[in-house]
């Protein structure tokens, strides 16, 4: 049970970031910083979940 607690977190933590990358590059533009860090964020998320799908996650 904890452990899927902690999966649904990370997977609520990706999905508030796509969220977050969409709105902010549609107020700043798909180029601008802020857009380019959410984004490199979202990645480094996404990419560890791959790469750990039984891995116990701690979301800060």
């Amino acid at each position: 049970m904890r452990d899927c607690l902690k999966e649904n977190l990370l997977d609520m933590k990706i999905n508030e970031l796509k969220q977050e990358l969409v709105q902010i590059a549609g107020e700043t533009g798909i180029n601008s910083s802020d857009t380019l860090n959410i984004s490199k964020k979202l990645d480094q998320l996404i990419i560890f979940k791959l790469k750990n799908p039984t891995a116990v996650v701690e979301i800060a």
